[in-house]
């Protein structure tokens, strides 16, 4: 009987050293990094509205018109570019049934670029405001770039600009 009860105190002593030399000493792991909340962000949209006579160009911000014109003339607003408070536009108003590819900061014209043209998209890079588009020259359209008011280059005799996009090369 003594050698039994030996047995089984070796048995739990056994156990007992078993399951304390399980506990690991090292502390519980941080917690994972909670996600970033969520920044609020504004939804600028560039187009028109038709006014009855005209279609008007303007901008939303978050729904809400931030420019338009004045609808004298038939006009639409075809691109947004937003640096800090300033908001950027380029789109098209008639002038003697010419589509003239206008630019406006801040609700003031700041440009018109060509006649018989059309923007695609505008980027302000370093202050400098870049519009891409066509322009119809000799019964063509004609790829451009126009930089703060003038033609910097054309792409293509014969096709269109749509999208421009600025970086720095390193």
């Amino acid at each position: 009987m003594k050698k039994a009860f030996l047995m089984v105190a070796a048995a739990a002593a056994m156990l007992v050293t078993g399951f304390t030399a399980c506990k690991s000493n090292s502390p519980e792991p941080p917690e994972p990094p909670k996600p970033p909340l969520p920044k609020e962000i504004d939804i600028y949209v560039a187009g028109y509205t038709n006014s009855g006579a005209d279609d008007v160009a303007k901008v939303w911000k978050n729904k809400k018109a931030v420019f338009k014109t004045d609808g004298s003339n038939y006009a639409q607003a075809v691109s947004v570019y937003v640096v800090g408070e300033d908001v950027y536009v380029t789109g098209i108003e008639t002038k003697d049934s010419n589509w003239v590819v206008k630019v406006w900061k801040n609700k003031e014209e700041l440009y018109a670029l060509a006649d018989n043209g059309i923007p695609s998209s505008i980027v302000v890079h370093n202050g400098d405001v870049y519009v891409a588009g066509f322009e119809l020259e000799n019964k063509n359209f004609v790829a451009k770039v126009w930089k703060n008011g003038k033609e910097l280059y054309t792409l293509a005799d014969k096709g269109g600009a749509f999208s421009i996009f600025i970086t720095e090369r390193k």
